[in-house]
């Protein structure tokens, strides 16, 4: 029985590689000038030549080397086997891949539904949920009749460039389907990650947007009676992130020691985060304010957000009140170091590069003096 079990281990360790039987023969190399990919390898089969050209001397190399362990010995051995145990070694691989086809035949909606459970039980922030959430039940909708094993690099690719222009948005999208489809390969789901491969498209930098000083007071002046109104204010003048910022709660903020200490289950960072000398026209603009002015919630704040905006006029550019903040932050104090700690940055010299010159140290003074 050992034997049986060390014979047949020999065979299943040459099928596991993926390798044909015409592959199980001696590689040489050869090169032709005059073809395109003109590094060859070459070998012969049944008194045929068969021939596989590389672009490079190194792809050619390598997939020699990945080979020349399966030689014409290795045929033969399977050969004795078969004839030992009586099996037929080509049935028994197909047998073996169609009980894996069938074991990873896993409909999509099912697979993203067992993920989506993962990523709650990981702790992931509710923004980030809801984002991969809305994107994956879209992604789905676009492949109802699919299995999770259809994918490939070309359908992945072909599906991200209909679905956007805009060289940001395909690279969210296509972290989003990394991060599950790497999910799926971890456990065995798939064989290989049809996202990897897929190239993300160069960005080019864009000059920062920012509001105005007009914009900036209009919007304090049209907002200061609504529910909302210091949520603008955190992103505004503490520069919090928009998944936090609808997170803060009034016993958060110390406002005997002028601080807020901002629990790390809300951080994007997945640590604790305390922010002190912050601007004092913040703290001016928080007087009167009470617990339930804190008592906010995701959707509702989305949607009021929005309003706020068109009661002041403004057609907003992504993320513009945290973008605004580091812009007059910077100009203020001519260097980025307060702003990357208070914004949870990690370098400083890469925000202050995006920052600096935007507007004038006058400004930034005029921008925190608001209230």
């Amino acid at each position: 029985m050992c034997k049986i079990r060390h014979d047949l281990t020999i065979f299943w360790g040459f099928v596991y590689t993926g390798i044909g039987m015409n592959n199980i023969v001696n590689w040489s190399r050869h090169r032709d000038p005059n073809r395109k990919k003109e590094w060859e390898a070459r070998t012969w089969i049944d008194r045929k030549r068969k021939s596989r050209f590389f672009s490079t001397r190194l792809e050619r190399d390598q997939f020699i080397k990945q080979n020349e362990n399966f030689t014409d010995d290795k045929y033969e051995k399977i050969k004795e086997l078969e004839k030992l145990y009586n099996f037929d070694s080509l049935v028994i691989l197909n047998n073996y891949i169609n009980k894996e086809f069938v074991r990873n035949k896993i409909p999509l909606l099912e697979a993203i539904e067992n993920f989506l459970h993962y990523k709650r039980e990981l702790g992931s922030s509710k923004d980030h949920l809801l984002h991969l959430k809305g994107f994956l039940n879209r992604f789905e909708n676009d492949f109802k009749d699919y299995e999770l094993n259809h994918f490939s690099l070309q359908v992945i690719e072909n599906y991200l460039i209909k679905r956007t222009k805009n060289p940001i948005t395909f690279r969210n999208y296509r972290k989003y389907l990394n991060i599950f489809f790497n999910w799926a390969m971890e456990r065995n789901l798939i064989q290989s990650n049809p996202v990897s491969k897929v190239k993300s498209p160069k960005l080019i930098a864009k000059e920062p947007e920012f509001l105005t000083i007009e914009q900036a007071r209009n919007l304090i002046e049209s907002n200061r009676n609504h529910k909302y109104f210091y949520q603008i204010v955190l992103q505004m003048f503490a520069g919090i992130r928009s998944s936090a910022c609808w997170q803060i709660k009034y016993s958060m903020i110390d406002f005997k020691n002028l601080r807020i200490l901002i629990p790390a289950n809300i951080m994007k960072s997945g640590k604790r985060h305390l922010l002190e000398n912050l601007p004092h026209n913040f703290w001016q603009l928080l007087e009167g304010s009470t617990k339930s002015d804190f008592e906010w919630d995701f959707r509702n704040w989305k949607w009021e957000k929005e309003l706020a905006f068109k009661r002041s006029q403004i057609q907003p550019p992504r993320n513009v009140l945290r973008k605004s903040f580091a812009t007059y932050l910077c100009a203020v104090d001519q260097s980025a170091e307060r702003c990357a700690y208070l914004m949870s940055h990690r370098n400083s010299t890469l925000l202050y590069t995006n920052y600096k010159g935007c507007v004038s140290s006058r400004d930034g003074k005029q921008y925190f003096s608001i209230r």
